[in-house]
Formats: structure tokens, C-alpha cells, sequence
């Protein structure tokens, strides 16, 4: 081993066992933080797979030990960068979202670690080197090695979509994410110079994006420690900007209210059997979340909440007109299906039960 390699081991070891360091700092930080644990896991992953890499030039493990500590190693990196994600953009939607998506990574990860397996039961062809180790994998192996790294991808997506945010809600253009924008973006020809020199299997070009991406997630951790409440600002912001647009101004809201009264009036359509939101927006070709907006930002009520004041609205009027009238075929002609139903939402709003309204003393 000469001088050269002798320096990259050491840039490379040094650089990993840092980020090992980085990574039990978080977990071990007396300071509370819902950051803590995906960042000490994610930077715990990253300097674990560098510094396993690296001394895989001096310390050649056992094949499938080899691979089983490179899918561990990834499965960590993924499951932090997935946290991470879910936390700046809101939270997940669905309480079951995270545990399902761990639920995955580990049924992804035990496939890529068993699948291989089959290499000792087939011969399905020569052994592969590696441009990252030069170690000759067998055909199933080198696939496993390949598709490991597709999941940090999928569970960043993930994390993406399940999250109650979306990405058109960053603030691009506040001058506080300027610095932000440049960090993020110098990781993209870093990764771009590490997939080119794989897919040429350039060994010196991959080398050199592996120091260099070392490096880049060293400055993360420096930046975060400097600014330690940065990324929480970051998820305000982000949240700020998603209920401002969502915000409906007075201009849309007077063009919601006159289609709502035209259905009303015109077709009396809160009297409709079964309506939900989904089906009144859609006649009014409105977007659902924009009309459930409208109804808890303008009306200051929730649309049940409305449309259940309409109807027992209706109901009094009727029995007022016609005191003689049965209230329950009253109740079905205006929009209810149940006798209880409809006695407990009159209850509700009125305070009094059907038969009770319309025996009180006229004034």
C-alpha cells in the first residue's frame, strides 16, 4: 500500500469515525429535540458506512457479513433522512404512515440480504468486482449491493408524500433560506461526480466523491451545532407558508358563498340524503380541502356543523307551517336517514327535542 493509499485510508477512517462521533453526540445530548434521534442515527449510518468502506481496503470480511453490514448501515441512513424529512415538512399524515415505512425498509432489507443467498444454489455466472471495494461478488451479491442504495431514495420520497406539507410550502424566497438553498444544492455535483464514476467504474473518480461527501455531511454537523435551531425555524416557516396558502381571501370566499347559495336556494341541495363535502365540492367544482377551508375560516364552522344547521333550520320552518305535520317525515324530506340521528343533531342545536319545539308556547 503506498503513500497515497496510505492518506486516502486515513482522510477516509477519520473523516467516518467523526461522523460516528457526530452521531452519538446527538443520541447522548442532554438537550430535548425531536431531531435528536433521527439525526444521531442518520450521522451514526453515514460515518458507520464510510468507515466500514474504507477499512474494507485493509479488512476483508466475510461476503455475506459484508453485505449484511452494508444493508444495516443503509437502513439506518434511510430511516434517518425519513424522520428527518417527515419532521420538517409537518408531521405524517397518517398515524400508521412511520411504522408501515419502517415495516418495509426492514422486509426491503432482509429480501436484499437473503436473496443472495441463492448465488450458493445456482451458478448464475462470474464473480463481479466492485468499484467501491474490488471485491468479486457473485451475480446476486453485486445486485444487492446496487439496489441497497434505492431505499434511502424510496423513503425520502416517502417521507415526502405521507407528510402533511408539501414541497411547493419551502419558502424559496426568504433570504434566511438563501444560505440553506446553496448548502443543499453543492450536494447535488457530488453525488452526480460519485454515480458517474460508478456507472464508468472510474475507482479514483468514486474515491474522490466519497472524500468529498464526507466532508460535505462534516460541514452539516458543524452547521447544525452553530445553528442549532435552525431547522426548527425551517419547519415554522415551512408551516407558515402551507396555512397561508391554504388561506382563503375575501375574493374567493364571495365567489364560494355564491355558489353555495345558488345550490342552496335553487336546488336545496343541503337537503340531500348522505351529502359530504367531497360530493358538494364537486358540484360546485370547488376543491374539496378549499371548500372545507372556506366553511372553518368564513362560516367558523366545520361543514357537519353547517350542514346540520341548514337542515334543522329547515325542519323548525316546516313545523312551524304546518303544525300538524308529522316531524319525522319532516326529518326524512330534510336530508336525515335516522329518527335518532335526527333527534340528537335537533337536540344539539336547538336544546330542545322536535316534540318539545313544537309544543312551546307561541309568543
Amino acid at each position: 500500500m503506498g503513500t497515497a493509499e496510505h492518506l486516502y485510508l486515513f482522510l477516509r477512517s477519520g473523516c467516518g469515525m467523526s461522523l460516528i462521533t457526530a452521531g452519538l453526540a446527538f443520541l447522548v445530548g442532554a438537550r430535548a429535540s425531536p431531531l435528536r434521534v433521527p439525526l444521531g442515527v442518520l450521522f451514526l449510518g453515514v460515518g458507520g458506512l464510510f468507515s466500514f468502506s474504507a477499512l474494507s481496503d485493509v479488512v476483508k470480511l466475510p461476503l455475506d457479513l459484508d453485505g449484511f453490514l452494508l444493508i444495516l448501515l443503509v437502513l439506518a441512513v434511510s430511516q434517518g433522512f425519513y424522520e428527518l424529512v417527515l419532521y420538517l415538512m409537518g408531521g405524517a399524515k397518517k398515524k400508521t404512515a412511520p411504522a408501515l415505512t419502517r415495516a418495509a425498509g426492514v422486509a426491503w432489507s432482509a429480501a436484499l440480504a437473503l436473496v443472495p443467498l441463492l448465488d450458493y444454489a445456482f451458478d448464475l455466472g462470474p464473480a463481479v468486482p466492485s468499484v467501491e471495494d474490488g471485491l468479486a461478488r457473485p451475480p446476486l451479491h453485486a445486485t444487492a449491493v446496487v439496489l441497497v442504495y434505492l431505499w434511502p431514495a424510496a423513503a425520502t420520497i416517502a417521507g415526502l408524500v405521507q407528510s402533511r406539507w408539501n414541497l411547493s410550502d419551502i419558502p424559496l424566497k426568504s433570504d434566511r433560506l438563501m444560505q440553506a438553498k446553496l448548502f443543499a444544492a453543492a450536494v447535488v455535483p457530488i453525488l452526480g461526480l460519485t454515480a458517474f464514476a460508478l456507472a464508468g467504474e472510474n475507482r479514483i473518480l468514486y474515491r474522490a466523491g466519497n472524500v468529498l461527501l464526507e466532508l460535505y455531511m462534516l460541514a452539516m454537523y458543524l452547521l447544525l451545532i452553530r445553528y442549532p435551531d435552525e431547522l426548527k425555524w425551517l419547519r415554522k416557516a415551512v408551516g407558515e407558508e402551507h396555512h397561508r396558502k391554504l388561506s382563503i381571501e375575501e375574493r374567493e370566499a364571495l365567489e364560494i358563498r355564491q355558489r353555495l347559495e345558488r345550490l342552496v336556494d335553487g336546488e336545496r341541495i343541503h337537503l340531500t340524503p348522505g351529502l359530504s363535502i367531497d360530493r358538494l365540492a364537486k358540484r360546485m367544482r370547488v376543491p374539496p380541502y378549499r371548500l372545507s377551508k372556506y366553511f372553518s375560516q368564513h362560516e367558523r364552522r366545520r361543514f357537519p356543523v353547517w350542514l346540520n344547521e341548514m337542515r334543522i333550520g329547515y325542519v323548525c320552518a316546516a313545523m312551524d307551517a304546518h303544525p300538524r305535520r308529522n316531524i319525522l317525515e319532516i326529518a326524512f324530506e330534510a336530508g336525515y336517514t335516522s329518527k335518532t340521528s335526527f333527534n340528537k343533531q335537533f337536540l344539539a342545536i336547538k336544546g330542545i327535542s322536535p316534540s318539545g319545539y313544537r309544543e312551546r308556547p307561541k309568543s
